[in-house]
């Protein structure tokens, strides 16, 4: 759906899109608008320089959750001032979370990613206190 509305609804490429989309928080040039450049591009060279069929691709699905997750967090942000005061974890994640409502399955991977996450977190902090070091 959001390809689609990108590419048929708007007849733009998502790249303009999504300049478009940065340029009107005062965005560009910060690691998150080149987060969804690249994206973006990827998308419009597989759709229009490829010619692939891409609404069926999971590799394309994966940069989709990228590109409306992202965009959907940014959405509330104004200006890039904003941007500074935000969670990087919630701009980071975001793409998989807006999916939660949607696949109960895709729900609980998440929370087990960030329960071992977490886990991981404490172990490294008490073996840095007992004077360990991180595994290589």
């Amino acid at each position: 759906m959001y390809l689609e509305e990108i590419y048929a609804t708007r007849n733009i490429t998502c790249r303009m899109y999504i300049n478009a989309f940065l340029s009107d928080r005062d965005l560009l040039e910060t690691s998150e608008a080149r987060k969804l450049e690249l994206a973006a591009e990827v998308s419009d060279k597989l759709a229009l320089v490829d010619r692939a069929s891409i609404m069926n691709l999971a590799g394309v699905e994966i940069l989709v959750r990228r590109l409306e997750g992202l965009e959907r967090s940014l959405s509330r942000v104004r200006n890039r001032s904003e941007l500074g005061s935000r969670k990087v974890d919630e701009l980071t994640i975001c793409d998989l979370v807006y999916y939660k409502a949607r696949n109960a399955e895709l729900a609980a991977e998440i929370r087990a990613e960030r329960k071992t996450h977490a886990q991981n977190a404490r172990w490294l902090s008490e073996a840095a206190q007992v004077g360990g070091s991180r595994p290589q």
